[in-house]
């Protein structure tokens, strides 16, 4: 909705009279250990550096407020939430809004953006910008800003956070505050618009619906003729719901496998292309279907995955009240959104749409198997878990990731989700062949070392330095989720209370 400018430190130039020379910088420890701790220690200057723009650009907006025709500071513009939240999700309330990003803000003068902007060297909309996101920091969501302030949230993270917030409700950004702020660190972009997501749909279920249907009138597929080059190749912009979608994007890989099987000029194309190629197959409808026909024995062919939709339920008491609006939906590719309960009702009920409905699953259960293969539930415990793989900053998902034993299968290492971490390939090779260690904390919580003596924990909530100190008014554990044990951070494996851990089971554990 608002576009992000991300704010850059620039390092002076070589030929700049500011550059300290080769003879200025410190080269006493020129090994990769002493260069990665000396990298270390240079981002960890330019983040305080940064940190401090940030809160010299707020003394910037207080220094130059709009002043109203007494010479005294305009007061915040109070607005509606409601009236807020229509324009929040994009939808015209009857009463018109000025700027809603700026609502509830104090207002700065009108050159005020300028002036920054030039210190800063921005231009004036990144200036401007940055004065919405630092008032939008200190005035609406305190707790992150306190953490910005203290060092513990990169400027640019809790940056990107004000932005995904500006012009929301005031409920759903003190909502959005109290929930990020123990994790405002290492919460990344994705994570957030999800739960702004979430809490719109809880504070807000009308305006939300509202912004659904009005959605749906938007729909589109545009075809430029007139933007086809010399190569012959353009594009085609689509815009539709979701179903729809993903019932095309599932249909064009079906005839994708197919050309491959029955068209020798395709064999040697990547998949993405014989997806294009399948789009011109559509076209013929007759075409498509005797394609998607096994000859033989005039079947359909099977059509993996066709039209899946795969429901996480989660009973609350207002559900079973029928009072909670707020609905759970995870394909089988992604990590899943949140929608209207009703939209996802709608599109189960689709005639197209092959439904399975799966058993409750608990990411806390403990299944183990004697067998090296992760499948099945374990796989799919272990994958809804983490949600990513569980590599320092990684957050490639764990639907896609090798699923790694973290005490080595072959030297007594259990096959059971607490021992069992999602890994994408590259990250998987560094562990295995570069010397970069793991060790289970807890289910779910791995400590690493890197080969230059760095440590972080990580979980499904992001990365955490282990010589970074906990924010005050933490959990004992910046990792406890709600209803789960605590612990503590370090090198040495431990288990919840009321768990053990089976690393070093012997004989292997059996299937639970």
């Amino acid at each position: 909705m608002f576009e992000y400018h991300e704010f850059m430190t620039l390092a002076p130039h070589r030929d700049d009279p500011a550059w300290p020379g080769e003879s200025a910088l410190p080269m006493e420890d020129c090994s990769p250990v002493g260069l990665a701790h000396r990298i270390r220690d240079a981002r960890a200057r330019v983040a305080a550096a940064e940190t401090e723009v940030v809160v010299l650009a707020l003394a910037w907006a207080d220094a130059h407020p709009e002043l109203g025709d007494d010479g005294q500071p305009v007061s915040p513009t109070r607005v509606d939430d409601d009236a807020l939240a229509a324009h929040f999700v994009g939808i015209d309330p009857e009463q018109s809004l000025d700027s809603p990003a700026w609502a509830g803000l104090p207002p700065v003068a009108w050159d005020a953006p300028a002036g920054l902007a030039a210190a800063c060297g921005l231009s004036t909309a990144a200036g401007r910008g940055l004065l919405r996101d630092v008032l939008v920091l200190a005035h609406r969501l305190p707790a992150i800003w306190a953490r910005t302030r203290a060092g513990q949230v990169p400027a640019w993270r809790a940056r990107m956070i004000a932005t995904e917030v500006a012009g929301a409700p005031d409920d759903v950004v003190a909502a959005i505050d109290a929930a990020l702020a123990p994790v405002a660190d290492r919460a990344g972009q994705i994570t957030v618009r999800r739960l702004v997501g979430e809490v719109m749909l809880r504070l807000y279920p009308e305006q939300v619906e509202a912004a659904s249907l009005e959605a749906l009138d938007r729909r589109y597929v545009r075809f430029d003729k007139e933007a086809v080059g010399h190569t012959g190749v353009s594009g085609m912009d689509i815009r539709a719901d979701y179903a729809d979608l993903d019932d095309l994007d599932t249909t064009l890989t079906a005839l994708a496998e197919v050309l491959d099987r029955v068209h020798p000029d395709a064999a040697h194309d990547t998949l993405a292309v014989r997806r294009a190629r399948a789009l011109g197959v559509l076209a013929d409808p007759a075409l498509a279907h005797q394609l998607l026909t096994d000859v033989e024995t005039s079947a359909p062919a099977r059509i993996p995955g066709r039209s899946r939709t795969v429901l996480e339920l989660r009973i609350s008491d207002l559900a079973l009240l029928g009072l909670d609006p707020v609905g759970h939906c995870r394909p089988e590719t992604t990590n899943g959104f949140v929608t209207l309960a009703e939209r996802i009702a709608a599109w189960c009920g689709r005639p197209a749409t092959d439904l399975t409905v799966l058993p409750v699953l608990d990411p806390d259960a403990h299944r183990a198997s004697d067998a090296y293969q992760v499948v099945g539930r374990l796989r799919e415990i272990v994958d809804r878990r983490d949600r990513h793989c569980l590599f320092p900053y990684c957050t490639h998902p764990a639907t896609a990731c090798d699923h790694d034993h973290v005490h080595p299968y072959a030297t007594g290492g259990s096959t059971c989700t607490c021992n069992l971490i999602p890994l994408c390939r590259h990250h998987h090779r560094l562990k295995t062949h570069a010397g970069y260690h793991a060790a289970v904390v807890e289910p779910g919580v791995v400590t690493w070392t890197t080969p230059h003596g760095h440590r972080f924990v990580v979980n499904r909530t992001g990365t955490l330095p282990s010589d970074r100190p906990p924010p005050l008014g933490a959990r004992t554990s910046c990792f406890q989720e709600s209803g789960r044990a605590g612990g503590r951070t370090g090198s040495r494996p431990f288990a919840a209370p009321g768990h053990t851990l089976c690393q070093q089971a012997e004989p292997r554990s059996t299937q639970v």
